[in-house]
């Protein structure tokens, strides 16, 4: 109870095999308990707070793993859900930070999830009784770049195109002896309703910068 409930907690989702993996005959290397929340790597096991195998559905993840921070962020506390992983591990599709259009609700990731319980469960209801406002940002730690996604002046080969010694868009984040971690110069948009919101999500995602691997050819 108490502080302990909003401890840092950590989830592990193993992904199935890519097509090409299993062309290639590839097997998996971990077993998934997720009744005890642990992975078996050979002879190790590890324990986690959450462990999802390669079958679990969107919708199962975002309730158990990401909607019990609502509650948190409905009482004042800063809620932050990072997704860590090598490349073509599932970062992308789990969050659900690409391109929506071309996918069946079922496989939403976590984001569009969010951000509509965020308006049904919190806004939407405390409407009545107080004046809320919601900004949204978006930015991109690149290397040793920070890269203002909803800037209006970005294009697809803006940051590409900068050399080196001018890379970034003018965001500094620096740290406050009492306001903590402090954002100064992103660009901030006021949004009212779920789809505005994530018409400024699928905006910033066009202009991430993305890299391809041999994990992902």
């Amino acid at each position: 109870e108490g502080l302990s409930e909003y401890s840092v907690r950590v989830a592990v989702r193993v992904r199935p095999l890519l097509p090409k993996e299993t062309k290639e005959e590839d097997v998996l290397c971990v077993d998934v308990n997720e009744e005890l929340g642990q992975v078996g790597v050979g002879k190790d096991c590890f324990t986690f707070d959450h462990v999802f195998d390669g079958d679990a559905p969107q919708e199962r993840f975002f309730e158990e793993a990401a909607l019990p921070l609502l509650e948190g962020l409905g009482q004042g506390l800063n809620v932050t859900l990072l997704a860590y992983g090598q490349t073509s591990a599932g970062k992308t599709h789990t969050l659900g930070s690409g391109n929506r259009a071309s996918l069946p609700e079922e496989q939403h990731g976590i984001i569009p999830r969010f951000v509509n319980a965020l308006f049904r469960d919190l806004v939407y209801p405390r409407q009545a009784e107080a004046d809320i406002s919601l900004r949204a940002s978006f930015l991109e730690l690149h290397n040793e770049d920070i890269n203002d996604l909803l800037d209006p002046n970005l294009t697809a080969n803006t940051i590409s195109s900068r050399p080196p010694t001018s890379r970034g868009s003018g965001v500094i984040i620096r740290e406050d002896g009492q306001q903590g971690v402090q954002v100064i110069g992103s660009k901030e948009i006021e949004v009212r309703r779920p789809s505005e919101l994530l018409r400024c999500l699928e905006k910033g995602a066009l202009f991430r910068t993305t890299a391809a691997t041999n994990m992902n050819d």
